[in-house]
């Protein structure tokens, strides 16, 4: 996705840990999906990063804890996850035939 690797704050490589909480949600997605909550949590990550001050919590672990609940919004919330519009490649076989309708 990224040119190169986001660092914001103490946080290294954010498109890692953006593609770590993806594969951790346990949320039965295309790839198109999983790509499009990947960018929808970087783009969290670094509106987060703009306004986080140092204190009790490093960046890193707010981060961590805000982009898990983001993902879980992002799954409930329609507008956001459904945008994509998926078409899964289907296979022709010999044994598919056109529908037919039923009379």
């Amino acid at each position: 996705m990224l040119q190169g690797k986001l660092v914001l704050h103490d946080l290294r490589d954010t498109e890692a840990l953006a593609m770590r909480i993806v594969e951790r949600s346990g949320f039965v997605l295309s790839y198109a999906e999983r790509e499009e909550l990947a960018t929808y949590l970087i783009e969290v990550a670094w509106e987060i990063s703009t306004v986080w001050k140092p204190g009790a919590a490093s960046f890193s672990t707010y981060a961590t804890t805000t982009l898990r609940r983001r993902a879980i919004d992002w799954r409930r919330t329609p507008t956001l996850c459904c945008s994509v519009s998926t078409m899964e490649p289907t296979m022709a076989t010999s044994s598919t035939s056109p529908a037919t309708s039923k009379k």
